[in-house]
């Protein structure tokens, strides 16, 4: 949504040469969070790392970092090959899909959410509010402050849409097929040609439901991708109650159902658009993506019953088990975001704090593993995770990108326009001027700047160094740009060091904005020492 047209850097107090020193190889360390419950659900506590295995691909990988986290008593247990490092903060994004609740369920979620952000959030852990209804609004981004939580879930809790006219469709569909198939009783109409019109019209219903499912899984993607830099335990919760992983199933069973009696030798109902493969390999993705940037998906199929012989139909429904089969559809689909990623799906639960607490016990209570990959490679892997003792039950996320630097500084530029990053010891600001009308848009100057504290070694007669800057724009309610990447090299004489020294790097940039408000994220890395900084600020363009 929003696009930067221009960023003209000019150098200052010397001339920056463009090209880099070439790019840093690292071999990083692979974390994977495990839970491990017995049958029963009950953690399992107390194991070391010669209790599990990792295998990536399918090949065994030496397990180099082990930890078990535990907080029951204010204590936590370090694995016994090492200190224990601090808890990482906790990150939590919780995505209600408005569109799909009922208004019952939506209150009871939202007074459900409320309570966990009480009582669950710990100091230095952040939480945000997404809001799903037919549009992406994040109401609150990632935050510490309560108040702004708090009036983001009364806003989630005022929300329309939901209900029953989510599955309007349906009901549309079952009306004009029982009048179908009661014009073919009286005479009206051939058997067979009633049954094509039901079908056709249930035909155009299941391309309705993919497509909104996909829009859905979209913007669920998109806030993935929003906290991706974010450091610390990431972690989504979905609420909702509309994600079929068959869209339309539920619709041509029914008719199915519904003329058998009249009809003979037909099978018309199985041969759907083939939205099935696909639609399986969207919710693939979108897990994936949250395998890829350390997000645990948690879902929660908060689906109620309705009733499809309503006072707003004019002809009665026999359900059939419709319904019930929507339901467990959509369960499918939560039941495989959140096991690919190492979550908790809960389907139908009375007490949504009982669901909740499912997900503050795994804050509390895990294992962290590290590996380092014997073949780094930006492909997707296949990783499993188990122990020894195969009673156990181990829930891991099953699969894995390594990232290069340069995406991974791209995600922190990202997560820095809704969450402002760290302070390090290498500053960086920037200052927006006046925005100017440009079209429907406006232009905007801004100017960064750095200290000298770059890391500059002897190369030949010179001291060579290098830096790349990362710019990314992006909206509080979540429209985000792409990231532009400049990297820049700097060589000057080693009598120019000293004054080098004295005088910050500034650089020049235009962005061309949306109107509103936006807020415009920098981060530098220093190629030699890969020291990072980050900048952000508001710009109000009107």
């Amino acid at each position: 949504a929003l696009l930067i047209l221009a960023l003209a850097f000019i150098a200052a107090p010397l001339a920056a040469q463009q090209g880099t020193l070439g790019e840093r190889i690292e071999v990083r360390v692979v974390n994977v969070d495990v839970v491990v419950t017995d049958r029963d659900g009950n953690r399992v506590t107390g194991l070391t790392r010669h209790d599990f295995e990792i295998l990536e691909a399918q090949k065994p990988q030496a397990i180099t970092n082990f930890y078990e986290f535990h907080d029951g008593d204010a204590s936590q247990r370090p694995g016994p090959d090492g200190d224990l490092p601090a808890p990482p903060p906790r990150r939590v994004v919780f995505f209600i899909d408005a569109q799909s609740l009922h208004p019952y369920n939506r209150g009871r979620i939202a007074a459900a959410v409320r309570n966990f952000i009480e009582t669950q959030l710990n100091a230095g852990d952040l939480a945000s509010v997404v809001l799903w209804n037919g549009a992406l609004e994040v109401v609150a981004p990632l935050t510490s402050d309560r108040n702004v939580l708090d009036q983001a879930v009364d806003t989630v809790e005022s929300s329309g849409g939901g209900g029953s006219a989510i599955r309007a469709g349906l009901a549309r569909v079952q009306s004009h097929c029982v009048r179908s198939l009661e014009m073919a009783r009286s005479g009206g109409m051939f058997i067979h040609l009633a049954y094509a019109d039901c079908i056709n019209v249930a035909s155009g219903q299941t391309v309705v439901a993919a497509t909104q499912s996909r829009q859905l899984l979209s913007a669920i993607e998109m806030t993935i991708t929003t906290i991706a830099g974010a450091e610390g335990k990431k972690f989504l919760v979905l609420a909702g109650a509309m994600m079929p992983k068959t869209p339309g199933a539920e619709i041509y069973r029914w008719a199915n159902q519904l003329f058998r009696p009249f009809m003979q030798g037909f099978d018309a109902p199985m041969a759907r658009p083939h939205q099935d493969d696909e639609q399986n390999e969207v919710l693939q993705r979108v897990a994936q993506t949250a395998n890829a940037n350390g997000v645990t998906l948690y879902t929660i199929a908060a689906t109620i019953t309705t009733d499809p012989s309503g006072a707003e139909q004019q002809h009665a429904v026999d359900d059939a088990g419709a319904d019930f089969f929507d339901q467990g559809n959509t369960f499918d689909s939560y039941e495989l975001l959140a096991s690919m990623t190492g979550g908790v799906a809960v389907r139908k639960p009375v007490d949504f704090d009982a669901a909740l607490a499912t997900i503050a016990r795994d804050f509390q209570s895990y294992y962290s593993l590290g590996y380092r990959p014997r073949e780094p490679s930006s492909r997707e892997r296949v990783l499993t995770v188990r122990t020894k003792n195969r009673s156990h039950v181990v829930r891991a996320r099953q699969t894995h990108v390594d990232k290069t630097a340069e995406q991974v500084m791209s995600d922190r530029v990202v997560a820095n326009v809704l969450a402002p990053a760290p302070a390090t010891s290498w500053r960086t600001t920037v200052h927006t001027g006046a925005a100017e009308a440009a079209g429907p848009n406006f232009a905007v100057p801004i100017e960064i700047v750095m200290e000298p504290e770059l890391t500059l070694l002897p190369s030949g007669p010179l001291l060579a160094g290098g830096f790349t800057v990362y710019v990314a724009v992006g909206t509080p309610q979540g429209a985000l740009s792409t990231v532009f990447r400049q990297p820049e090299s700097v060589r000057i004489q080693p009598a120019e060091e000293k004054a080098f020294r004295k005088e910050p790097l500034t650089f020049g940039a235009t962005l061309t904005v949306r109107p509103g408000e936006n807020i415009v994220s920098v981060g530098m890395v220093d190629h030699v020492s890969g020291a990072t900084s980050f900048a952000r600020a508001t710009v109000v363009a009107r």
